[in-house]
């Protein structure tokens, strides 16, 4: 295993904290909203994953791997169609998504924290793509950590502040 550099230690700081105050949030949601708290189960699983991910780096093996597979060698700086073409995936599925979740009305119960929840997997999903450009901003030292860390660390407390709000809007709703 690898030593823990501080941009981890932010996002395993905030996405924990995200991953337990949604799972605390689950338990706290009242039994005949199991589809709220099927959700913010999800929510939690996701923080929790993405704790793992952040000390093994899958991403950054997914990235080396899509590299080989597709033989990209010396072509690497030529592959901006296929980021381009991934980034619309990924902005078609994040509309589709939004759409269903309104659709469905579970938007009323956890609006904000789904919300919280796709952009964080937005901001995974732009690391994943890994345009040149949006690398060089990403990676760019702000302090003893990298831009990033601190976008996880946004992203990360704004999920758990959103879980904490709705734990105590349930609690004193059913006190």
């Amino acid at each position: 295993m690898h030593q823990i550099n501080w941009t981890q230690l932010f996002g395993l700081t905030a996405f924990g904290l995200a991953g337990v105050s949604h799972c605390l949030a689950a338990v706290q949601t009242p039994t005949k909203q199991r589809q709220s708290r099927r959700w913010w189960l999800i929510l939690s699983a996701l923080y929790i994953l993405i704790c793992f991910e952040l000390i093994e780096n899958f991403r950054h093996d997914l990235l080396n791997y899509i590299g080989i597979t597709m033989s990209l060698g010396e072509h690497y700086n030529e592959r901006q169609p296929i980021q381009i073409i991934a980034l619309f995936v990924i902005a078609s599925s994040v509309i589709w998504l939004i759409f269903v979740l309104r659709n469905a009305q579970i938007i009323e119960y956890l609006g904000w924290a789904l919300i919280a929840g796709v952009c964080t997997i937005c901001l995974f999903m732009l690391e994943v793509v890994s345009l040149h450009q949006m690398d060089a901003v990403l990676y760019q030292p702000a302090g003893p950590v990298l831009l990033i860390g601190w976008l996880w660390l946004l992203c990360g407390l704004a999920a758990t502040a959103i879980a904490f709000k709705a734990s105590f809007k349930v609690r004193s709703h059913w006190s």
